[in-house]
């Protein structure tokens, strides 16, 4: 994975990192901190991370390990499978072809009592980062501000 990043940074490229597990505290120490310590290093070049594993839709704003602002994010996705009163549902993220750093990101989801009752298969926007949250873009920044709040109201 190093490598694959230096060899990106040399050539001024993007990377997107796509992982199962999400959450650097279920690692080993030594993993997550490893892993914590690549991805700081190369935030310059990773757009955003995205995981799965828990079934349910969750964020995690990375900080730089020195000045602690924020570098980057990583988006854990939706799963198709039911899950803890959760429908199944899927993510759509649009990017900047320039940066490729997300723009929109939406998640639709399955109607499961419509389909259990009607024989009818329906799928609906469930949730949009931007509109459900107010933001005017999708910089690591941002939802690290939109944490912030939520937890000192």
């Amino acid at each position: 994975m190093i490598d694959e990043l230096k060899e990106l940074e040399a050539m001024n490229g993007t990377a997107i990192i796509l992982g199962h597990l999400p959450n650097l505290e279920e690692c080993t120490f030594q993993f997550g901190h490893r892993l914590r310590t690549i991805l700081n290093r190369f935030s310059h070049i990773i757009s955003f991370g995205i995981y799965s594993h828990v079934h349910m839709h969750e964020l995690q704003v990375m900080r730089d390990l020195l000045t602690k602002e924020a570098t980057g994010i990583n988006f854990i996705v939706s799963s198709a499978t039911p899950y803890q009163a959760k429908p199944p549902s899927f993510d759509v993220l649009y990017l900047d072809p320039d940066t490729m750093r997300p723009v929109e990101y939406e998640i639709y989801a399955f109607d499961m009592e419509q389909a259990n009752k009607n024989n009818e298969t329906k799928w609906f926007k469930y949730f949009d980062y931007k509109t459900g949250y107010n933001m005017t873009d999708l910089r690591p920044q941002n939802f690290f501000d939109l944490a912030q709040r939520i937890f000192h109201e």
